[in-house]
């Protein structure tokens, strides 16, 4: 695993790679953190105020772990752990994302497409309609589906 110490003036936010699979060899990964709600996001009022941009030489799968600061997360979410990685290359990919409110790290695996990411939460707007779909909130398993086509 490595640790690509990035940051701002506004703090520390490495990412962590760990590759799982190498197709061409060399291959490398090129990160940048920058401030501010990505320029793309659809509803800035729920976007994580961070994004990395990643760009690849070769061809990897690797682990991703995005480290963020307290003030990157949104006041207007209903919870930090509805947080989800969104990956951009002309339009935003919600990424299976495991959230560590502790560390401040968003994870994803099995990530061998990179561009900019950042991340989304859910708004209370949307647990209250979850709420009232289905008896009690769980946002994090009603917002967000994931599937294959």
């Amino acid at each position: 695993m490595f640790e690509y110490p990035l940051g701002t003036d506004e703090g520390y936010t490495p990412v962590t790679v760990q590759p799982t699979v190498l197709s061409i060899s060399p291959s490398s990964l090129t990160i940048a953190s920058a401030d501010g709600v990505h320029p793309n996001a659809p509803d800035p009022d729920i976007a994580l105020e961070r994004f990395w941009r990643i760009t690849e030489t070769g061809d990897l799968t690797v682990k991703l772990g995005f480290r963020y600061l307290d003030e990157d997360v949104p006041e207007n979410i209903f919870s930090e752990s509805t947080l989800a990685l969104q990956r951009f290359d002309g339009a935003f990919t919600a990424v299976p994302t495991q959230v560590n409110e502790g560390t401040n790290t968003l994870t994803a695996t099995g990530i061998s497409t990179f561009s900019d990411w950042t991340a989304f939460g859910s708004s209370p707007d949307d647990a209250e309609r979850c709420h009232r779909s289905h008896g009690k909130p769980n946002v994090r398993n009603v917002i967000f589906t994931f599937s294959t086509l």
